[in-house]
């Protein structure tokens, strides 16, 4: 199981806050509507997961075999963009 801190730039502090699902790697984040989203891996399968940012463990995956995973490339949502690395 992976492990969740939060990194406060102010105080060069670390925090853990809980662990990801079993068997979930997330490699990359992005916020739409105010909800954070990652992209990541599950037992093998790419998907994208909404974060629970109080409870990592509890965050679901909304979209499972992902196409954003396969090949590298980069998505875009309003001003922030995510180069995603091919797995």
């Amino acid at each position: 199981m992976g492990i969740t801190p939060v990194y406060d730039p102010a105080s060069n502090a670390v925090t853990f806050i809980g662990s990801w699902p079993a068997g979930v790697s997330v490699h990359e984040f992005f916020y739409d509507n105010g909800v954070l989203y990652g992209l990541g891996v599950q037992a093998g399968v790419s998907v994208i997961l909404q974060i629970n940012t109080t409870n990592p463990d509890q965050s679901v995956v909304v979209v499972s075999n992902s196409p954003f995973l396969g090949g590298g490339g980069g998505t875009t949502n309003g001003t922030y963009t995510t180069q995603i690395i091919s797995t």
